[in-house]
């Protein structure tokens, strides 16, 4: 913080400039000691914050999601596909390749689209939030207690 002695002005001046993201500093310069009274260096910049590239930069993608499979399931599926030798190599490997992505299909345990982020107790309180401020009889001290 640099207090002006003549203007008994305060002010605030940045020393240090940490940055992720590149093209996003302009005009950099180092300001020499002796106009600012001290022995730190003090740094000028240009900063330019963009929107767009700010929710480009902190996005994060949807989770990957790592399948299931129901041993009992695929058991049953892989002793009733039929695993035959064929003449032709060419489908002798299509079977071979495709047959256990069947069975693998067959025994796929279905995941919720969505992973749920508030548990039952949340949803039971926004509830309970909801009926205390839709009614007319609620008292203002419930109102602020569930709000």
């Amino acid at each position: 913080m640099d207090l002006g002695k003549s203007q008994r002005v305060t002010r605030s001046e940045i020393d240090h400039i940490l940055t992720n993201r590149r093209w996003s500093l302009f005009d950099v310069s180092v300001l020499p000691s002796f106009d600012t009274g001290s022995d730190h260096r003090l740094i000028r910049a240009s900063i330019s914050l963009n929107k767009k590239n700010f929710e480009r930069d902190t996005h994060r993608p949807a989770p990957h999601k790592i399948p299931t499979f129901k041993s009992a399931d695929l058991e049953p599926a892989i002793e009733s596909n039929t695993w035959t030798l064929f003449e032709d190599l060419t489908e002798d490997y299509d079977h071979l390749v495709g047959a256990p992505l069947k069975c693998a299909d067959a025994s796929r345990h279905s995941q919720p689209t969505t992973i749920p982020t508030l548990n039952d107790r949340a949803f039971a309180f926004l509830e309970k939030r909801k009926a205390v401020k839709l009614d007319p009889n609620a008292k203002h001290l419930e109102k602020v207690i569930t709000g």
